[in-house]
């Protein structure tokens, strides 16, 4: 087998490498409203606080509202407290159907608008009755009946699909031994695209590769080397 008989193998064997490579999706995060942590365990009777956070993606929000239900039979909302995102907070709780309803905003003497991460309101839940607890976000893109961050336009900017609630887990008391015992907190922030270092790098590594073979079969093939 000659030189370039061999070459054109590695060239191929790279090129197949390659092109196994799972594709490269860019996903742009967008405004989001989260809880924090995403999954908790509280001893039956021990309460556990939960963080309604936001996350404007660099873009301006005037207001934000969040829709929140739970089951009452297993959980109890103890209360809701302003955050530091945004000054005011209003919230209405109704125990009975298992909802939350909280409305975030500005007065006429702060300003009209921010961007950043922070929180909007902290929930202190108790348990109830063991078993597991769903606490879901109501969200609808393009809907101002549910979750919603609004810019100072007064338009819906939040990215539903990117926005998340919360589950928790209610123990017996006998064991339990404390109010948090198993929290996961939520990532704070998500990338601005889904790429990541260690992708870009075998990308790059890749390329590099397919240059230099690409280089060495074109430089063999002009070179009658015998068998």
């Amino acid at each position: 087998m000659n030189l370039r008989v061999r070459l054109f193998i590695i060239f191929t064997f790279i090129t197949a490498f390659l092109a196994g490579l799972p594709a490269i999706t860019l996903t742009q995060a967008g405004p989001r409203l989260y809880l924090d942590p995403a999954t908790a365990t509280v001893a039956s009777g021990s309460t556990i606080n939960f963080e309604l956070k936001i996350d404007t993606a660099d873009q301006e929000a005037a207001a934000a509202d969040a829709k929140i239900s739970f089951p009452p039979a297993t959980i109890g909302i103890v209360n809701v407290v302003t955050g530091e995102f945004f000054p005011k907070l209003s919230k209405v709780i109704n125990s009975t159907t298992g909802l939350i309803d909280i409305h975030s905003y500005f007065d006429s003497a702060d300003p009209v608008s921010k961007s950043g991460a922070g929180t909007v309101a902290i929930i202190t839940i108790k348990g109830t009755a063991a078993g597991t607890a769903a606490l879901t976000l109501s969200c609808t893109s393009n809907s101002t009946i549910d979750s919603n961050i609004a810019d100072p336009q007064g338009q819906d900017i939040i990215n539903c699909t990117q926005s998340s609630g919360a589950e928790i887990t209610v123990k017996p008391s006998t064991q339990g031994g404390g109010s948090i015992l198993t929290p996961t907190p939520t990532p704070s922030t998500l990338p601005k695209a889904g790429i990541t270092t260690p992708t870009i790098g075998l990308l790059a590594i890749g390329t590099a590769i397919l240059m230099i073979g690409s280089a060495i079969f074109v430089a063999a093939a002009k070179l009658e080397i015998p068998r």
